[in-house]
């Protein structure tokens, strides 16, 4: 079991000695880089969504290229979780920076329906309903 960050030097800093203490009586290492791990990301993040991937089947999810990178692994989760439990995620970022690639990669992962909608300045409330209610239905696509 570890700790995993992608600042493992200010994780511990950050935490009690008793707890250190305790947590390494336990036998879990604190602060584990993550880019070490980085052969086995499609595991970490089978394991925590629950659906396993080989490394063969990560990386070619999809047409265009995607790195699965500890960050990304930290992100996706955090996305996935919160979906699991119904709570709004919203992206935001700069044009071009992965944003929808990143969410195409875990729907593909997830096998989940995705509907993408690039909102913008001029976009409306109408705009997104409409998206909803003239998108196919699961059963239609």
């Amino acid at each position: 079991l570890h700790f995993l960050s992608l600042s493992p030097e200010s994780m511990a800093e950050r935490m009690p000695p008793s707890f250190i203490h305790l947590l390494q009586t336990a036998g879990i290492e604190i602060g584990r880089p993550l880019e070490e791990l980085n052969k086995q990301f499609h595991q970490i993040l089978g394991a925590l969504t629950g659906t396993s991937k080989t490394q063969d089947e990560a990386l070619h999810l999809l047409k265009e290229p995607f790195v699965l990178t500890g960050d990304g692994v930290i992100k996706l989760l955090a996305i996935a979780q919160r979906l699991q439990y119904g709570i709004p995620v919203v992206l935001m970022g700069e044009c071009g920076c992965g944003k929808t690639t990143m969410i195409k990669y875990l729907a593909a992962w997830l096998d989940a329906r995705l509907l993408v909608h690039d909102v913008h300045g001029g976009t409306s409330e109408q705009d997104v309903v409409c998206l909803l209610y003239t998108s196919p239905s699961p059963r239609d696509s």
